[in-house]
């Protein structure tokens, strides 16, 4: 299933923001482990914007806290 741009972000905000943990988020939307971890480094990688949940704000993850310090490898391990 190919998701929208604006549901990745959206889901990846959420779980940036630690309103949603990555174990709710593949219960909850049958999405894999794994391709949850692919679009976050996608995402550090990239440094999109993403809009903000609850918001309708757009902000650039360069600036979420997430990205001011290393990731756990454990986010891209298989």
């Amino acid at each position: 299933m190919r998701y929208s741009q604006e549901f990745i972000d959206n889901l990846l905000a959420r779980i940036l923001s630690k309103e949603l943990r990555i174990s709710k988020a593949t219960e909850q939307y049958s999405i894999g482990k794994s391709t949850i971890r692919y679009w976050l480094k996608q995402a550090k990688e990239k440094s999109d914007c993403v809009t903000l949940p609850n918001t309708g704000f757009s902000k650039c993850m360069a600036t979420l806290s997430f990205l001011r310090c290393d990731l756990p490898s454990s986010l891209y391990q298989r």
